[in-house]
């Protein structure tokens, strides 16, 4: 693993004469809350935004999951900016380790709380290439059929990160995701739900 100098558990290298705030969004389909079913797929964009002109050259960020279950399938870059998979692209597990179902062993590092589900993200954008809004990188993740009903949530751990001679403070939004029965399952219980009534209503 190669660490850039000065890595936090979300940094963003900045080259820009103007500094402001930082904030790196997990959304699927620009929300910030879903609700799935378990057996779903569903895509994770990891979108920064920034109330300057500030450009980025580089990303390094860990994503942490307040439980474990949930299959990470794959990841993309935003392909106008970095490799995948290749290249400066030195993120953790690697493209070609996936799949995984997430757990406290998918990442592990000194650094970080060893009870903690994360991944780690590494890039750097191509050749001189600078960016100052956008997409970083979108995940590809899976809920198990067998995945506990209930909140999930992701996010982005980040610091303060010195670039330029300027601080930019960069936050992380977290994305709630809500697991929900399979619709089979909703059946099922709407079904005994309807026979325990007509039960009662015979004893009537």
């Amino acid at each position: 693993m190669r660490y850039l100098p000065f890595v936090f558990l979300c940094s963003l290298a900045i080259t820009a004469t103007g500094y402001g705030d930082y904030t790196v969004t997990p959304k699927v389909g620009g929300s910030t809350s879903v609700s799935k079913n378990q057996g779903d797929s569903f895509t994770l964009d990891l979108v920064v935004s920034s109330d300057a002109n500030d450009t980025i050259t580089s990303a390094v960020f860990t994503l942490q999951f307040s439980r474990p279950g949930l299959v990470y399938d794959s990841y993309t870059w935003d392909p106008n900016n970095f490799d995948t998979g290749i290249g400066d692209d030195y993120s953790e597990p690697l493209l070609g380790a996936l799949p995984v179902t997430l757990d406290v062993n998918t990442w592990v590092d000194t650094w970080m709380d060893p009870n903690a589900v994360d991944v780690y993200f590494e890039n750097l954008t191509y050749g001189s290439t600078s960016f100052g809004v956008g997409m970083l990188v979108s995940l590809d993740l899976s809920i198990p059929g067998g995945l506990p009903l209930g909140l999930l949530t992701i996010t982005p751990m980040p610091q303060d990160f010195e670039g330029d001679g300027g601080a930019v403070v960069t936050t992380g939004a977290t994305f709630t995701l809500n697991v929900v029965p399979e619709p089979a399952t909703m059946s099922l219980l709407a079904l005994g739900g309807l026979a325990m009534l007509g039960r009662r209503r015979r004893r009537a």
